[in-house]
Protein backbone atom coordinates (compact mmCIF):
# COMPACT_ATOMS: atom_id res chain seq x y z
CA UNK A 1 0.00 0.00 0.00
CA UNK A 2 3.22 2.37 -0.20
CA UNK A 3 0.97 4.80 -3.05
CA UNK A 4 -0.65 6.11 -0.06
CA UNK A 5 2.21 8.00 1.48
CA UNK A 6 1.41 10.13 -2.22
CA UNK A 7 0.05 13.09 -0.17
CA UNK A 8 2.94 12.54 2.43
CA UNK A 9 5.75 12.67 0.69
CA UNK A 10 4.95 14.37 -2.42
CA UNK A 11 3.16 17.27 -1.60
CA UNK A 12 6.84 18.21 0.02
CA UNK A 13 8.64 21.57 0.85
CA UNK A 14 9.78 24.31 -1.68
CA UNK A 15 13.35 24.41 -0.84
CA UNK A 16 15.10 27.04 -1.42
CA UNK A 17 15.07 26.97 -4.97
CA UNK A 18 11.95 28.59 -4.79
CA UNK A 19 13.38 31.19 -2.26
CA UNK A 20 16.18 31.77 -5.21
CA UNK A 21 13.75 32.04 -7.86
CA UNK A 22 11.67 34.79 -5.77
CA UNK A 23 15.32 36.29 -4.45
CA UNK A 24 16.02 36.87 -8.09
CA UNK A 25 13.11 38.00 -9.26
CA UNK A 26 11.86 40.53 -6.10
CA UNK A 27 15.68 41.56 -4.90
CA UNK A 28 17.76 41.20 -8.09
CA UNK A 29 15.47 43.37 -10.18
CA UNK A 30 13.49 45.82 -8.23
CA UNK A 31 10.34 43.90 -8.69
CA UNK A 32 8.20 45.75 -6.06
CA UNK A 33 8.06 49.23 -8.04
CA UNK A 34 8.74 47.69 -11.52
CA UNK A 35 5.70 45.08 -11.19
CA UNK A 36 3.26 47.69 -9.95
CA UNK A 37 3.87 49.94 -12.40
CA UNK A 38 3.60 47.32 -15.32
CA UNK A 39 0.67 46.28 -13.83
CA UNK A 40 -0.77 49.69 -13.81
CA UNK A 41 0.34 50.65 -17.45
CA UNK A 42 -1.80 47.56 -18.62
CA UNK A 43 -4.72 47.55 -16.33
CA UNK A 44 -6.91 50.15 -18.61
CA UNK A 45 -5.95 47.22 -21.12
CA UNK A 46 -7.12 44.28 -19.40
CA UNK A 47 -10.55 44.49 -17.58
CA UNK A 48 -13.58 46.89 -17.86
CA UNK A 49 -13.43 50.68 -17.10
CA UNK A 50 -16.06 49.68 -14.14
CA UNK A 51 -13.22 47.39 -12.90
CA UNK A 52 -10.80 49.78 -13.36
CA UNK A 53 -11.81 53.56 -12.52
CA UNK A 54 -9.94 56.64 -13.65
CA UNK A 55 -11.50 59.54 -12.43
CA UNK A 56 -8.93 62.10 -13.64
CA UNK A 57 -8.45 60.14 -17.20
CA UNK A 58 -4.75 59.86 -17.33
CA UNK A 59 -4.30 56.33 -17.82
CA UNK A 60 -3.57 55.21 -14.47
CA UNK A 61 -6.56 53.72 -12.28
CA UNK A 62 -7.80 54.94 -9.72
CA UNK A 63 -6.48 51.78 -7.34
CA UNK A 64 -3.08 52.50 -8.36
CA UNK A 65 -3.01 56.25 -7.53
CA UNK A 66 -2.98 55.49 -3.44
CA UNK A 67 0.28 53.53 -4.48
CA UNK A 68 2.22 55.91 -6.18
CA UNK A 69 0.63 58.45 -3.51
CA UNK A 70 -0.68 60.61 -6.64
CA UNK A 71 -4.04 62.44 -6.34
CA UNK A 72 -6.86 60.40 -8.21
CA UNK A 73 -8.68 63.89 -9.47
CA UNK A 74 -5.21 65.15 -11.12
CA UNK A 75 -3.92 63.73 -14.16
CA UNK A 76 -0.68 65.59 -13.46
CA UNK A 77 -0.13 65.43 -9.80
CA UNK A 78 2.71 66.71 -9.29
CA UNK A 79 2.42 69.43 -11.85
CA UNK A 80 6.14 69.10 -13.84
CA UNK A 81 4.21 68.51 -17.06
CA UNK A 82 3.75 64.58 -17.20
CA UNK A 83 0.71 62.89 -17.11
CA UNK A 84 1.44 60.36 -13.82
CA UNK A 85 0.87 57.17 -16.18
CA UNK A 86 3.66 58.79 -18.77
CA UNK A 87 5.71 59.56 -15.80
CA UNK A 88 5.32 55.68 -14.18
CA UNK A 89 6.18 54.27 -18.01
CA UNK A 90 9.11 56.38 -18.07
CA UNK A 91 10.45 54.94 -14.68
CA UNK A 92 9.66 58.08 -12.47
CA UNK A 93 7.78 59.21 -9.72
CA UNK A 94 4.67 60.72 -10.62
CA UNK A 95 4.00 62.60 -7.02
CA UNK A 96 7.84 64.29 -7.35
CA UNK A 97 8.80 67.37 -9.54
CA UNK A 98 12.55 67.75 -9.97
CA UNK A 99 15.91 66.28 -9.93
CA UNK A 100 15.00 63.85 -7.28
CA UNK A 101 12.05 62.61 -9.05
CA UNK A 102 12.63 58.46 -8.87
CA UNK A 103 9.58 55.73 -8.38
CA UNK A 104 9.78 54.05 -5.47
CA UNK A 105 6.54 52.88 -3.08
CA UNK A 106 5.31 54.80 -0.59
CA UNK A 107 6.82 54.07 3.22
CA UNK A 108 6.16 54.46 6.89
CA UNK A 109 3.67 57.20 7.49
CA UNK A 110 2.57 57.39 3.93
CA UNK A 111 1.22 53.84 3.61
CA UNK A 112 -2.30 54.20 4.64
CA UNK A 113 -4.30 51.40 5.75
CA UNK A 114 -2.31 48.62 4.86
CA UNK A 115 -3.97 45.44 3.82
CA UNK A 116 -1.74 43.12 2.52
CA UNK A 117 2.30 41.69 3.81
CA UNK A 118 3.58 44.24 1.34
CA UNK A 119 1.46 47.18 2.28
CA UNK A 120 2.55 45.93 6.46
CA UNK A 121 6.37 45.67 5.38
CA UNK A 122 6.53 49.13 3.36
CA UNK A 123 4.69 50.62 6.59
CA UNK A 124 7.35 49.46 9.26
CA UNK A 125 9.70 51.10 7.09
CA UNK A 126 10.96 54.67 7.92
CA UNK A 127 8.53 57.17 6.01
CA UNK A 128 11.51 58.47 3.90
CA UNK A 129 13.44 55.40 3.22
CA UNK A 130 16.11 55.34 0.32
CA UNK A 131 14.87 53.15 -2.45
CA UNK A 132 17.58 50.52 -2.21
CA UNK A 133 16.82 50.33 1.64
CA UNK A 134 12.93 49.04 0.80
CA UNK A 135 14.45 45.71 -0.73
CA UNK A 136 16.89 44.66 2.25
CA UNK A 137 16.89 41.00 2.36
CA UNK A 138 17.68 41.21 6.00
CA UNK A 139 14.71 43.28 6.84
CA UNK A 140 12.56 41.14 4.78
CA UNK A 141 13.51 38.16 6.09
CA UNK A 142 13.05 39.87 9.68
CA UNK A 143 9.22 41.21 8.75
CA UNK A 144 8.64 37.68 7.24
CA UNK A 145 9.95 35.54 10.61
CA UNK A 146 7.50 37.74 12.74
CA UNK A 147 4.09 38.01 10.96
CA UNK A 148 3.81 35.14 9.10
CA UNK A 149 2.02 33.92 11.77
CA UNK A 150 1.04 30.17 12.63
CA UNK A 151 2.11 27.45 9.97
CA UNK A 152 -0.90 25.35 10.83
CA UNK A 153 -4.39 26.08 11.82
CA UNK A 154 -6.66 23.44 13.36
CA UNK A 155 -9.28 22.67 10.77
CA UNK A 156 -13.25 23.22 11.69
CA UNK A 157 -14.63 20.34 13.85
CA UNK A 158 -17.47 19.94 11.46
CA UNK A 159 -15.29 18.84 8.69
CA UNK A 160 -13.50 16.35 10.28
CA UNK A 161 -15.37 12.60 9.83
CA UNK A 162 -14.62 10.56 12.16
CA UNK A 163 -16.14 6.71 12.87
CA UNK A 164 -15.98 4.02 15.96
CA UNK A 165 -15.28 0.92 13.95
CA UNK A 166 -11.94 -0.31 14.57
CA UNK A 167 -9.66 -2.65 12.98
CA UNK A 168 -7.33 -3.96 9.99
CA UNK A 169 -10.08 -3.41 7.44
CA UNK A 170 -11.53 -0.36 8.80
CA UNK A 171 -7.84 1.44 8.80
CA UNK A 172 -7.20 0.31 5.29
CA UNK A 173 -10.56 1.80 4.21
CA UNK A 174 -9.18 5.44 5.28
CA UNK A 175 -5.59 4.88 4.17
CA UNK A 176 -7.08 4.12 0.71
CA UNK A 177 -9.30 6.98 0.98
CA UNK A 178 -6.85 9.33 2.01
CA UNK A 179 -4.49 7.83 -0.39
CA UNK A 180 -4.10 9.33 -4.22
CA UNK A 181 -2.69 6.09 -5.22
CA UNK A 182 -6.32 4.52 -4.08
CA UNK A 183 -8.54 7.44 -4.43
CA UNK A 184 -8.85 8.79 -8.24
CA UNK A 185 -10.31 11.62 -6.93
CA UNK A 186 -7.09 12.80 -5.42
CA UNK A 187 -4.51 14.48 -7.23
CA UNK A 188 -0.27 14.42 -6.26
CA UNK A 189 1.32 17.84 -6.07
CA UNK A 190 4.34 18.08 -5.49
CA UNK A 191 7.45 20.95 -5.06
CA UNK A 192 8.37 20.82 -8.43
CA UNK A 193 4.70 20.89 -9.92
CA UNK A 194 4.48 23.92 -7.70
CA UNK A 195 8.11 25.75 -8.71
CA UNK A 196 7.32 25.02 -12.05
CA UNK A 197 3.97 26.56 -12.03
CA UNK A 198 5.56 29.58 -10.48
CA UNK A 199 7.78 30.13 -12.93
CA UNK A 200 5.49 29.76 -15.39
CA UNK A 201 2.97 32.40 -13.97
CA UNK A 202 5.76 34.83 -14.09
CA UNK A 203 6.04 34.50 -17.44
CA UNK A 204 2.43 35.37 -18.03
CA UNK A 205 0.94 31.93 -17.98
CA UNK A 206 -0.29 31.46 -14.76
CA UNK A 207 -2.48 28.40 -15.89
CA UNK A 208 -0.69 25.56 -14.12
CA UNK A 209 -0.58 27.30 -10.91
CA UNK A 210 -4.34 27.72 -10.80
CA UNK A 211 -4.50 24.23 -11.98
CA UNK A 212 -2.69 23.10 -9.20
CA UNK A 213 -4.73 25.55 -6.35
CA UNK A 214 -7.84 23.93 -7.90
CA UNK A 215 -6.41 20.47 -7.50
CA UNK A 216 -5.57 21.58 -3.76
CA UNK A 217 -8.75 22.95 -3.17
CA UNK A 218 -10.22 19.42 -4.40
CA UNK A 219 -8.12 17.77 -2.65
CA UNK A 220 -9.19 19.29 1.04
CA UNK A 221 -12.97 18.60 -0.05
CA UNK A 222 -12.19 14.82 -0.40
CA UNK A 223 -10.33 14.72 2.42
CA UNK A 224 -12.72 16.18 4.57
CA UNK A 225 -15.56 13.00 3.42
CA UNK A 226 -12.60 10.44 4.69
CA UNK A 227 -14.43 9.22 7.86
CA UNK A 228 -11.20 8.89 10.08
CA UNK A 229 -11.23 5.80 12.77
CA UNK A 230 -10.11 6.66 16.46
CA UNK A 231 -6.38 5.86 15.81
CA UNK A 232 -5.89 7.79 13.26
CA UNK A 233 -7.59 11.18 14.25
CA UNK A 234 -4.94 12.97 14.84
CA UNK A 235 -3.31 11.60 11.77
CA UNK A 236 -6.24 13.14 10.29
CA UNK A 237 -6.46 16.28 11.71
CA UNK A 238 -2.73 17.04 10.49
CA UNK A 239 -3.59 16.31 7.06
CA UNK A 240 -6.16 18.16 6.56
CA UNK A 241 -4.59 21.14 8.13
CA UNK A 242 -1.09 20.75 6.17
CA UNK A 243 -3.54 20.34 3.55
CA UNK A 244 -4.72 23.82 3.93
CA UNK A 245 -2.22 25.61 4.64
CA UNK A 246 -0.74 24.13 1.51
CA UNK A 247 -3.23 25.78 -0.47
CA UNK A 248 -3.64 29.15 1.51
CA UNK A 249 0.23 29.31 1.04
CA UNK A 250 0.14 28.72 -3.18
CA UNK A 251 -2.30 31.17 -3.26
CA UNK A 252 -0.20 33.49 -1.87
CA UNK A 253 2.66 32.34 -4.24
CA UNK A 254 -0.09 32.83 -6.67
CA UNK A 255 -1.04 36.55 -5.85
CA UNK A 256 2.32 37.62 -6.33
CA UNK A 257 1.52 41.03 -8.11
CA UNK A 258 -0.82 42.37 -5.63
CA UNK A 259 1.70 41.01 -2.43
CA UNK A 260 4.77 40.35 -3.22
CA UNK A 261 5.64 39.91 0.56
CA UNK A 262 3.20 37.44 0.60
CA UNK A 263 4.28 35.23 -1.97
CA UNK A 264 7.80 35.53 0.37
CA UNK A 265 5.73 34.19 3.29
CA UNK A 266 4.01 31.70 1.13
CA UNK A 267 7.00 30.36 0.05
CA UNK A 268 8.36 30.20 3.59
CA UNK A 269 5.67 28.60 5.01
CA UNK A 270 5.42 25.83 2.40
CA UNK A 271 9.25 25.07 3.09
CA UNK A 272 8.11 24.61 6.48
CA UNK A 273 5.18 22.47 5.60
CA UNK A 274 7.50 19.45 4.43
CA UNK A 275 8.85 18.76 7.43
CA UNK A 276 5.13 18.43 8.33
CA UNK A 277 3.91 15.92 5.75
CA UNK A 278 6.95 14.28 6.39
CA UNK A 279 5.71 13.08 9.74
CA UNK A 280 2.19 12.66 8.15
CA UNK A 281 3.93 10.18 6.13
CA UNK A 282 5.99 8.26 9.17
CA UNK A 283 2.16 8.11 10.87
CA UNK A 284 1.17 6.52 8.01
CA UNK A 285 3.73 4.15 7.34
CA UNK A 286 3.41 2.83 11.34
CA UNK A 287 0.02 2.29 10.76
CA UNK A 288 0.71 0.39 7.21
CA UNK A 289 3.19 -1.54 9.84
CA UNK A 290 0.87 -2.18 12.38
CA UNK A 291 -1.93 -3.95 9.98
CA UNK A 292 0.97 -5.42 7.31
CA UNK A 293 -0.80 -3.16 5.06
CA UNK A 294 2.09 -2.51 2.93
Amino acid sequence: MNPINALGIKVAALTGTLMLVLASVLWGSSYLWQQRSQEALVATNTATPDANPDSDGDGLPDRFEAIYRTDPTLADSDNDGMTDYDEIAAGKDPAIAGIQDESKPATGDAVVAPQNYTERYLAELPTDAPRDDILDQTKLESFISTTKGALLTPPTPSTIKTTAATGKEVVATYLNAISAGHNPELAVVNNDDIQQAFIAAQQSNPGPLESIINKLDQNIRVLRTAEAPAEAIELHTKLLSASEALLRNTQLLAGIRDDFVGSLVGSKNIEELGSVFQDIASQISALETKYNLQ
